[in-house]
């Protein structure tokens, strides 16, 4: 008798829970589409609140420091990181067990990645191999050069690495860029550059094209100082290049955005910093869905007037989806940057979303990660 009262007790509790005893009906879920039903399970179930600003960072450290960020990746801190310096040949184990222990430490999976553009600007070639120069791909071609870069790209997997900052498709050869470009030619650089991203992709490796809208004609080097461009209306054919690049490619490369003072376009600031380069022509007249990235901001273009941590919550407001700075210390600046920001209202969690969206979704497909709920039950 005294079970049968129990049972009965555990019944009308769970009718009222359900609103059927008072007569109410359960309150209705409303009705999410599925960009914001992953909104909800990274909110409510996965991310806090800074480890969802942190998706929004990229941090460029030394290969030999990997070992220092141990806790940021234990705390969900991290987004992207970026390797500084070349490892050496009896390194390339050591360097496997770094990114795979952080890999496996962080609830959130991480994105690595690495400057392999050309022989001009190579970081894993001690562990890999050269790639060709330039020079060398324009005399090859299109299909060779395909081959050799998706050959590249599977190693660069096997040592943990996603992405590449890269390749060049800057038009012009000027300061800061010269050998690291396909040449003067906007349908060369557009052929060639294809190529790359092509073989990279048939390998697993994410390509980030870069310096938008172009530091192929420029003043200066973007290291040292601020360069600016030519006005706009004579950039068409560098231009050119990324919308055909976008047609071809749509969101499954990333964009590099340049330390560029652009006439008419940025009024004196940065492209990287410029909503008028980023969220004007990047995403709404070409029609960018993609992975939007700084250029660093330690570099000499940003260095002479502002620090990295205020420098990348301008990206962010700018429109920009990853800010990258160099040294862990910096990014946790920016992380404090970017809450006191969303503490003042200066910046809303609408923004911050937006982007983060983009960055996990990306982080999924590269990572094979299935989705916000796959990685709650992690």
């Amino acid at each position: 008798m005294k079970s049968k009262l129990i049972l009965l007790l555990l019944v009308l509790t769970l009718l009222a829970t359900t609103g059927f005893v008072t007569g109410t009906a359960p309150a209705a879920e409303p009705t999410l589409y599925p960009s914001e039903v992953l909104y909800q399970q990274r909110d409510s179930f996965c991310l806090g609140n800074r480890q969802m600003l942190a998706q929004l960072t990229g941090v460029m450290v030394s290969y030999e420091d990997l070992g220092h960020l141990s806790v940021a990746a234990r705390e969900g801190e991290l987004g992207l990181i970026g390797i500084l310096g070349n490892p050496v040949a009896s390194e390339r184990l050591l360097l496997q067990e770094q990114v795979t222990k952080l890999q496996a430490l962080s609830p959130v999976p991480l994105l690595f990645a690495s400057d392999e553009e050309s022989r001009a600007v190579q970081r894993l070639d001690k562990l890999i191999y050269k790639l060709p120069s330039t020079r060398q791909s324009m005399s090859s071609g299109p299909v060779v050069v395909e081959d050799i870069y998706r050959d590249y790209a599977r190693e660069m997997r096997s040592l943990g690495f996603h992405m590449t900052f890269g390749p060049v498709v800057d038009v012009g050869n000027g300061p800061g860029i010269k050998r690291r470009s396909f040449g003067s030619d906007s349908t060369t650089v557009t052929s060639l550059s294809s190529a790359v991203v092509k073989g990279l992709a048939a390998g697993g490796v994410y390509s980030v094209i870069k310096h938008f809208p172009g530091h192929g004609d420029v003043t200066v080097d973007s290291h040292e100082d601020l360069p600016q461009t030519p006005v706009l209306s004579a950039m068409q054919g560098q231009v050119s290049v990324y919308r055909r690049l976008f047609e071809q490619w749509g969101d499954s490369v990333g964009v590099m955005v340049g330390h560029l003072d652009v006439p008419g376009l940025t009024n004196g600031k940065p492209a990287s910093l410029s909503a008028g380069a980023i969220t004007s022509l990047l995403r709404d007249q070409l029609g960018f869905t993609g992975v939007v990235i700084t250029d660093s901001l330690d570099m000499g273009a940003i260095a002479r007037t502002t620090g990295q941590a205020s420098a990348g919550l301008r990206a962010i407001l700018a429109g920009a989806d990853i800010a990258l700075v160099s040294q862990w210390s910096e990014q946790q600046k920016l992380l404090k940057e970017l809450e006191q920001a969303v503490a003042s209202g200066e910046l809303d969690w609408r923004r911050i979303k937006q982007s983060a969206l983009r960055v996990l979704s990306l982080k999924d497909r590269l990572t094979g990660s299935s989705s916000a709920a796959s990685l709650c039950g992690a």
